[in-house]
């Protein structure tokens, strides 16, 4: 993985993950299994990242405490969105999709790795 590239991130919610560490002083998180795709070498890593639950423009993070010792952490802050049809057209290019996505957002910004 190198300092400058193009990389995406697609992910699924994962409703029922159960933060070990999470108290009701915290504000609630959702998780999100995502797989990070570098499109220079097409190389690909998982990682179980999450965000404060009701932001779309929260980023995603990994947590030290759920990483195993041989992955990597990541950071994503959202500089800018793609809705509706301009979102659509960049799931259908990019994520290679055939059917539409009904309320798909994207999200743009710098990732840390």
């Amino acid at each position: 993985i190198s300092d400058h590239a193009m990389y995406g991130i697609a992910g699924h919610h994962l409703p029922d993950h159960v933060d070990p560490s999470s108290n009701d002083c915290m504000a609630p998180e959702v998780y999100y299994d995502c797989i990070l795709k570098n499109y220079d070498t097409g190389h690909e890593a998982s990682f179980l990242t999450t965000r404060q639950a009701g932001d779309d423009a929260a980023g995603l993070f990994t947590k030290p405490a759920e990483q195993r010792d041989d992955m990597n952490t990541l950071s994503f802050v959202t500089e800018r969105f793609l809705v509706g049809q301009q979102a659509l057209a960049h799931c259908r290019k990019y994520l290679e999709l055939r059917d539409d996505i009904e309320g798909a957002v994207v999200c743009m910004g710098h990732i840390q790795i």
